[in-house]
């Protein structure tokens, strides 16, 4: 009988091993298979048969090297076309203007289904869901983009101006209390509490901002769940780890304080016998049909994409402006003296003030250039496509990393280097090289409201104050969502004589 069991028990155990090794076999089979459709397009060797290109991106941000730092190598390598093996999935990289160009502008390519699907929810919470830029059904996403599309109008944004210069000014005026020229000053963390005072402002089309402790709270909250986009596409097996639960836990209750502040403003425009159409909130809540918790939930997939979209974005593109400008006296002296020609002392400010100022246009296209917006788009062809001459399966993710592109030495001379005079209007130009933005249909909705915004600071701050970054300080790039300058960009202000 002992031996009889005994004898199960070896036969189960190899039966399993057998099973195993089958099982290994086929995943190995299936790898070789699913990359055999993309063997004729270039790119770097594996370095592991499983895992493909990964332990190269993983061995470059362990020595300071970020993605698109790697893709920008790579492009130098094997052209403005090629291809990255990642476990059982391809991804194309392009950074050619003529590939950008038919990507971004045609309805073959929508938003890949993969990447756009794992920003639905963040950490197992829902946060951006089916919003205007995660939605990858055209037609759903169509109509969203028509009832919040008026929000972004020039009419509109001439009408926010007394409340953005409001806004600015309280920023200002709180800025002037630690203009000593001895306090280091976080820059880059007062530009984010700005930027969401400011995209509150806008979006509820309230002139009453949150109180401090409130407005500071949903600070954190983004910061928080920026950190968990972040982290869940590094570490797609983050919610298995025991010791991510916490951090996850802490992630899930930030989505939900975020999405349900956005509820308590749906609920009072509601009540409101007359409705406000000229917020993004009161056009999304007015495109309600029956008013259902579904129907609010899919409004606040685009309430909560806003203040990502708004706030994040154009902070860190304020962030990096400063940044290059302290490190080039000239181009900030051009600014100064634009500024001073054309504006003057005022401080209450029109659209077509922002219109006038060539120079600071120049000054902060050629920092979206080196640091655009939002780092990159994902697309999928819907059907078997060349591009550049290779021939491309249907389904196939297509990165497109801003960055790269903007870095190419043939649409850009010393594509490095910061200079402004590259967006005079006379200069030569390479259409479908500067994507900031991105490009087609797709494109940024809020980009004429980034643009104003940015503008209104930077006059108002050369105003008023000067600034000097802290000698101590090491720039570098954060590559998160988006990229951000690491550690805030520390200065000290004085008052403008």
């Amino acid at each position: 009988m002992t031996m009889s069991l005994a004898n199960s028990v070896i036969q189960l155990l190899l039966f399993s091993i057998v099973i195993v090794i089958i099982s290994w076999i086929g995943i190995l089979f299936y790898i070789y298979y699913a990359r055999l459709k993309y063997r004729h397009i270039p790119g770097p060797d594996n370095a592991s048969f499983i895992l493909g290109n990964i332990p190269q991106l993983r061995e470059g941000h362990r020595r300071g090297i970020n993605p698109h730092e790697q893709f920008y190598i790579w492009s130098r390598q094997y052209g403005p076309l090629f291809r990255l093996h990642l476990l059982h999935r391809t991804m194309i990289v392009v950074s050619g203007k003529e590939i950008v160009k038919e990507i971004l502008t045609k309805k073959d390519y929508p938003k890949c289904d993969m990447i756009y699907g794992m920003l639905f929810n963040v950490c197992g919470q829902r946060f951006l869901g089916r919003g205007l830029v995660t939605n990858t059904d055209q037609n759903e996403w169509t109509v969203k983009h028509k009832h919040i599309a008026p929000a972004f109008k020039r009419f509109n944004l001439k009408g926010f101006m007394g409340q953005l210069d409001n806004c600015i000014d309280l920023w200002v005026n709180n800025l002037s209390l630690v203009a000593d020229g001895q306090t280091l000053v976080n820059l880059a963390g007062r530009l984010d509490q700005l930027a969401l005072d400011i995209i509150i402002n806008f979006s509820c089309g309230s002139d009453q901002l949150p109180s401090e402790a409130e407005s500071k709270k949903l600070f954190n909250c983004f910061e928080l769940i920026l950190e968990g986009m972040e982290e869940q596409h590094r570490d797609p097996l983050m919610k298995l780890r025991p010791s991510k639960w916490d951090f996850r836990k802490k992630v899930q209750a930030a989505a939900r304080y975020v999405r349900d502040k956005g509820h308590e403003k749906v609920q009072e425009i509601l009540g409101r016998k007359i409705q406000d159409e000229r917020s993004i909130l009161g056009l999304l809540v007015s495109s309600l049909e029956n008013g259902t918790r579904a129907e609010i939930e899919d409004i606040l997939d685009d309430y909560v994409t806003v203040f990502i979209a708004g706030q994040e974005t154009t902070s860190n593109a304020l962030a990096f402006i400063f940044h290059e400008i302290a490190r080039h006296p000239k181009v900030l002296q051009r600014l100064i003296n634009e500024v001073e020609g054309k504006i003057g002392n005022r401080s209450s400010l029109c659209y077509e003030d922002t219109l006038s100022l060539t120079y600071m246009t120049q000054v902060i296209k050629e920092t979206l250039r080196l640091y655009p917006i939002v780092s990159a788009t994902a697309r999928e062809p819907q059907r078997d496509v060349v591009l550049h001459g290779y021939n491309v399966p249907k389904g196939t993710f297509l990165a497109v990393p801003f960055s790269v592109l903007h870095r190419q030495p043939e649409y850009y001379e010393n594509p490095m280097e910061f200079n402004p005079d590259r967006f005079h209007p006379e200069a030569h130009r390479t259409l479908y090289a500067f994507t900031p933005f991105s490009l087609g249909q797709r494109s940024c909705l809020g980009k004429q409201f980034a643009m104003v915004t940015m503008k209104i600071v930077l006059i108002k701050f050369l105003q008023n104050f000067r600034y000097e970054v802290d000698p101590s300080y090491v720039f570098a790039v954060k590559e998160m969502s988006t990229f951000k300058p690491k550690g805030g960009c520390p200065m000290t202000l004085t008052h403008k004589a």
